[in-house]
C-alpha cells in the first residue's frame, strides 16, 4: 500500500473566540481552537480538493512511477456523503 497527498477543502463552522484564536500570531492556540471547532462536528468537505503536480513529482520519484504532474481535482463533498452513507 503506498500514501499520496491530498489537499482535501473543507468548511469550518467557528465560534467568534475560535475565529479570534485561529486568526491570531498564536498557532498553538489556533490548533486548540481549530481541534475544538473540528470536534464538534461542524465541518463539512467539499471546497477545493486535489492532489498538487509537485505532490505527484515527490510521488513517482518516492514509488518509481510516472503518472503526469498535473494537479488533479475532486468533488469531496459526493465522495465524502458516499463513504458516509455506507460506512
Amino acid at each position: 500500500m503506498r500514501t499520496i497527498q491530498i489537499r482535501l477543502g473543507v468548511g469550518v463552522e467557528i465560534t467568534e473566540d475560535e475565529e479570534k484564536a485561529i486568526f491570531s500570531s498564536d498557532s498553538s492556540e489556533a490548533g486548540a481552537a481549530l481541534k475544538s471547532a473540528l470536534s464538534r462536528g461542524g465541518w463539512k468537505a467539499g471546497w477545493d480538493s486535489y492532489i498538487p503536480g509537485p505532490w505527484i513529482d515527490e510521488f513517482n520519484r518516492e514509488n518509481g512511477t510516472d503518472y503526469p504532474a498535473e494537479d488533479i481535482g475532486f468533488d469531496v463533498g459526493n465522495i465524502f456523503q458516499e463513504v458516509l452513507k455506507n460506512a
